[in-house]
């Protein structure tokens, strides 16, 4: 089975399968959508206090890495971005093994109770289930600059950890990634 497949498969254990999903093109499969909505050059967000209210209308928006910074006008129409300010929440995840363009996030403007994700480890597939007596934790933090944390939390600090970055445009030379 192509990971691709096992990606959709998960987003749509996550979301249902009826969902309406709204994205850049890259994951309009994998994000599990029965209904896509793929985001314009020119987005249909004319104010960034609006951007709560247009998500609304979807059961997810989603991001992967390779177009989670992607966009045509200010810095705040940028999916990642909406999340870095706290508009949209973790709704699930899903994080491939083979292919960095099956590592994406499933935001909408209320959080998911309880979180589920998944993730590609080699030949398993992983699921995680919040829970308050949990033996595992899905971190998320909008970080600095990526080549400032690489060096201290690369697969030698958390050889175990499974993780994914977003970056996010900024006004500053290098976009700061949320990882």
């Amino acid at each position: 089975m192509h990971e691709g497949d096992v990606a959709r498969a998960a987003a749509r254990e996550i979301l249902g399968p009826g969902a309406s999903v709204t994205s850049i093109i890259t994951v309009w499969y994998v994000s599990g959508a029965a209904y896509w909505y793929g985001l314009p050059s020119i987005w249909p967000i004319r104010n960034p206090s609006d951007a709560g209210r247009f998500f609304e209308c979807f059961d997810a928006a989603a991001a992967s890495e390779f177009d989670s910074a992607l966009t045509y006008g200010g810095q705040w129409q940028a999916i990642s971005y909406q999340y870095a300010e706290g508009t949209l929440k973790l709704r699930g995840f899903y994080f491939g093994h083979t292919d960095e363009e099956l590592r994406f996030v499933l935001l909408h403007p209320h959080p998911a109770a309880p979180l589920v994700g998944y993730a590609a480890q080699g030949e398993r597939l992983l699921r995680f289930d919040e829970r308050s007596d949990g033996d595992r934790e899905v971190i998320s933090a909008v970080c600095p600059d990526l080549p400032v944390l690489a060096p201290g939390l690369g697969p030698s600090r958390f050889p175990s950890a499974i993780r994914r970055c977003c970056i996010f445009p900024s006004q500053e030379p290098m976009a700061r990634p949320v990882c």
